[in-house]
């Protein structure tokens, strides 16, 4: 084992998709930050997905319910779902 130089910053980071990245500061509430640091989200989510290819990103709610944001962190939708499934070519079922 080593020692730090410096503490890191996350205990998650995923890849960057143009600008934007999932990370968590604690392993449970996970948000987007920008290619400087900044926080792109004001809430805190139980789960937050890389992007896929077609630009959009899954997030699941500390209450179980999943949305769709776009790359530049707005949500897809008006409102939030039980189930959210991708099926071919990333095509998106939704259930109420």
């Amino acid at each position: 084992e080593g020692t730090y130089i410096a503490k890191p910053l996350y205990t998650y980071a995923g890849a960057f998709y143009k600008t934007i990245a999932p990370v968590s500061y604690d392993g449970e509430n996970y948000t987007y930050i920008d290619i400087e640091g900044n926080n792109l989200l004001d809430t805190q989510y139980a789960y937050t997905s890389e992007f896929y290819d077609d630009g959009f990103s899954l997030i699941k709610t500390h209450t179980e319910k999943w949305f769709l944001i776009n790359s530049k962190g707005i949500p897809l939708f008006d409102k939030e779902y039980d189930v959210l499934i991708s099926g071919n070519d990333l095509k998106w079922f939704l259930e109420n």
